[in-house]
């Protein structure tokens, strides 16, 4: 097989990562990762106007921000939430449109929302809130983080930690310079989570 290339991609990281970096798998050190970045905002920022602008639609720099910034630039957040920006029949676009947007969209999945939490036990919801409400953990064994959200000790942290990261409710990834950062996985749930608290 010649000139024959595959692309295994997924949103289950940590089966991706065994796929590929586990001794007893089959594809064991056979590929080469490539980490797909978010897209840069004033791309994206510029991509978004223009495709308003192509509908006769004008949205505001500052709106866009602001929708970006919600949705941490990840792609399947901002498509949803300007596609539903751009459903509506403005030509022209305030605040209020995007922020009521939003909170539809939190309310359509507000069901699915519940349900995660009765997975959780009564310690793991209450780090994925803590989580959720910082934004972006880089220390959450720490004793200012524990402190902080009344988490009790490091090693339910830890336990708590796993079974989030198992369950899928948060994601464990790397900053620029190595450093371990947890965020919750579903940006949506991340919002709705910061709604309530």
């Amino acid at each position: 097989m010649q000139n024959v290339y595959f692309i295994f991609s997924g949103s289950q990281q940590s089966i991706l990562n065994e796929l590929f970096s586990s001794p007893s798998r089959p594809f064991f050190r056979s590929a080469t990762p490539i980490k797909i970045e978010k897209i840069h905002r004033p791309e994206y920022k510029e991509f978004i106007i223009r495709h308003f602008s192509l509908a006769g639609k004008s949205i505001p720099e500052q709106m866009v921000d602001e929708v970006l910034e919600w949705t941490k630039c990840y792609t399947y957040y901002v498509q949803m939430l300007c596609n539903r920006l751009y459903q509506l029949p403005n030509r022209q676009y305030l605040k209020e449109d995007w922020l009521k947007c939003a909170k539809d969209i939190l309310k359509e999945q507000e069901a699915f929302f519940i349900h995660y939490r009765t997975l959780l036990s009564p310690q793991q919801w209450k780090l994925l809130v803590a989580i959720a409400k910082t934004g972006e953990v880089t220390a959450p064994t720490s004793k200012d983080f524990i402190g902080k959200n009344n988490l009790g000790n490091p090693s339910t942290v830890f336990k708590s930690l796993d079974a989030l990261r198992d369950k899928e409710m948060i994601i464990k990834a790397y900053d620029k310079d190595g450093n371990t950062t947890y965020e919750v996985y579903d940006v949506f749930f991340e919002r709705w989570i910061q709604g309530l608290y």
